[in-house]
């Protein structure tokens, strides 16, 4: 599956590569979720979540993302 497919798939983001977005995890008022050109990274700059397109799938480092308290 594709990184632009699961953004669409688990979160319901519609975003273009290469674009910035809403970060659909800490819901920042600003864009600080950005993919990149080639589709294979996603990250968030304010909370630093990300995901990655690797041979076996994507891997979701919002799997393990807790706010601070």
């Amino acid at each position: 599956m594709a990184l632009i497919h699961y953004l669409i798939n688990v979160y319901g983001l519609q975003i273009r590569p290469g674009k910035k977005h809403h970060c659909p995890v800490c819901h920042n008022q600003r864009k600080t979720f950005s993919v990149k050109k080639d589709a294979t990274l996603a990250k968030c700059f304010k909370c630093g979540i990300y995901m990655i397109q690797t041979g076996s799938g994507i891997y979701d480092s919002s799997d393990e993302w807790r706010p601070a308290a």
